[in-house]
C-alpha cells in the first residue's frame, strides 16, 4: 500500500525513473535534487532504502565513469547493475555513469518495478540524456501515474 513520504532534506539518496525505452536510471539527490512528487506521496518503499536495493542486483556489466570523482564507487556499483546513474548538479540531473549492459525494467525486482513505474519520462531516452531538467517533467510524469 502507497505511503506519504516526507523529502529527504539533507539526505542523500537514490530514485528511480525509466526512459520510453524501458531503460532504468537512479537519480541521486545529493541532498537536495528535484525528486517527482509521485514518487513520494506513491511511495511503496522508503526512499532512503532504494540504492541498498539496487546493490542487491546482479552485476551485468562494466560501467562508464562521466566525472572525474574522487569517489566513484556508488556510480560504478550501479552502472555495472546496468543502471544510467544521474547526479543533481546546477540545479539539473547530470549523468556521472553509463553502463556497458543497460537493464530493463523488466528485470527489476518486482517492488523496485513499482517504485520505477512512478517514474516514467515517455518522452526521454537515457543512452542519449547526458542531463536532464526533471521539473518540467514532474507535472507529465505524474499524470503518467493517474
Amino acid at each position: 500500500m502507497p505511503n506519504q513520504q516526507n523529502y529527504p532534506e539533507g539526505t542523500d539518496c537514490v530514485w528511480l525513473g525509466v526512459d520510453q525505452a524501458g531503460a532504468v536510471a537512479a537519480f541521486v539527490t545529493a541532498g537536495e535534487g528535484e525528486i517527482p512528487t509521485a514518487l513520494l506521496t506513491g511511495a511503496v518503499v522508503d526512499i532512503l532504502q532504494i540504492e541498498a536495493m539496487l546493490l542487491d542486483l546482479p552485476v551485468v556489466g562494466e560501467a562508464v565513469m562521466h566525472m572525474d570523482l574522487p569517489r566513484a564507487d556508488d556510480y560504478l556499483a550501479m552502472a555495472s547493475r546496468g543502471l544510467y546513474v544521474y547526479d543533481w548538479s546546477r540545479n539539473q540531473y547530470t549523468r556521472f555513469a553509463t553502463p556497458t549492459v543497460a537493464i530493463q525494467h523488466s528485470v527489476l525486482t518486482e517492488t523496485l518495478q513499482v517504485a520505477a513505474d512512478l517514474a516514467v519520462f515517455t518522452s526521454v531516452d537515457f543512452p542519449k540524456r547526458t542531463s536532464l531538467s526533471i521539473n518540467p517533467m514532474i507535472e507529465a510524469v505524474q499524470l503518467r501515474m493517474l
